[in-house]
Formats: structure tokens, C-alpha cells, sequence
């Protein structure tokens, strides 16, 4: 059982880190939803998705929210 002074920051972090793994998260899943797509208009934006995917990650794993 974790003392009552790292519960608090245990939490503190959790919230700290949760938008930050979210937003990594859906940028992921936009990046691959659009690789995956077979349509020509696709490819273009894929790019674009997978390039803010990595900015995402980047910016949790720099901020300590996920292990780089």
C-alpha cells in the first residue's frame, strides 16, 4: 500500500499526464485509420497525420508522461 504522500502524487501526475497520453493516443490511431485506407486523397493527409503522431509522442515523451 503506497503512503499517503505518494497516492498524492501519484494522482497529481496522472492528471497531469492524462490529456497528453489521450491526445498521443488518437493522433496514433488517426495516423493508422489513414495508412490503412486505400484512397488516393489519403495518402497526402496520412503524412500529415503520421508527422503530428510523432509531435504528439514527442511532446509526452518529453514532458515524462510516457518513457522515450
Amino acid at each position: 500500500m503506497p503512503s499517503a504522500r505518494s497516492a498524492r502524487v501519484q494522482e497529481r501526475r496522472r492528471i497531469r499526464n492524462a490529456p497528453l497520453l489521450s491526445k498521443a493516443k488518437t493522433m496514433v490511431t488517426k495516423a493508422r485509420r489513414l495508412m490503412e485506407s486505400d484512397e488516393v486523397e489519403a495518402a497526402g493527409s496520412a503524412e500529415a497525420a503520421v508527422k503530428m503522431a510523432v509531435v504528439a509522442l514527442d511532446k509526452a515523451a518529453q514532458k515524462g508522461a510516457i518513457h522515450h
